[in-house]
């Protein structure tokens, strides 16, 4: 009866074993998008190769800004990708449109134009399970020398959606820096 009783317990807690998943960090960035990796308040339209399912909505398309967040469906009630909602909660709210939401892993006003030295790459990589979009090294607008954020959402095509961040540069003074994790 006790070998009986001890199979049945490695059974059932095998029945719950998970394998670990693997490393969230993507290092394959994919394909730069040219019109938001060097312009400052900028985004670009995007097409999924699935259905992206967000709060029970199913999405094939988003908009990638270059200030940190992607808005899926379209840019909003606004028609834009706003990157002050912590500070200015009166512009998150206009832009609260339920059919649109907004996934930022590191919202802020960030810039990625040559003219303040070539702050970074915006990419996405669309080649299979999960999409990949990864702001690179892109420099935060109000101190473009000292602060660099490299930062990326997954979207699994389960629903599933992860925020991963690689660093905030060295000499980064967060005073210098409006920073926000905002899903909604």
């Amino acid at each position: 009866m006790r070998l009986l009783l001890c199979i049945f317990i490695v059974l059932f807690s095998i029945s719950f074993y998970r394998p670990a998943q693997a490393p969230l960090w993507q290092n394959d960035y994919g394909d730069e998008l040219e019109m938001v990796s060097d312009c400052d308040d900028c985004q670009e339209a995007i097409n999924f190769p699935f259905p992206v399912t967000f709060n029970g909505s199913s999405f094939d398309t988003a908009y990638v800004g270059s200030n940190g967040c992607i808005q899926l469906g379209g840019l909003g009630l606004d028609d834009n990708i706003s990157y002050d909602y912590w500070f200015n909660m009166q512009d998150f709210l206009a832009d609260s449109d339920p059919d649109n939401p907004i996934i930022c892993p590191f919202e802020t006003d960030l810039d990625t134009r040559d003219a303040v030295g070539g702050c970074g790459t915006i990419y996405y990589n669309d080649s299979g399970n999960p999409l990949i979009i990864t702001w690179d090294n892109v420099c935060s607008h109000n101190n473009p020398q000292a602060i660099q954020i490299t930062t990326q959402i997954l979207l699994y095509i389960d629903g599933r959606i992860a925020l991963n961040f690689n660093g905030i540069g060295a000499g980064a003074d967060l005073e210098d820096l409006e920073e926000g994790i905002v899903v909604g």
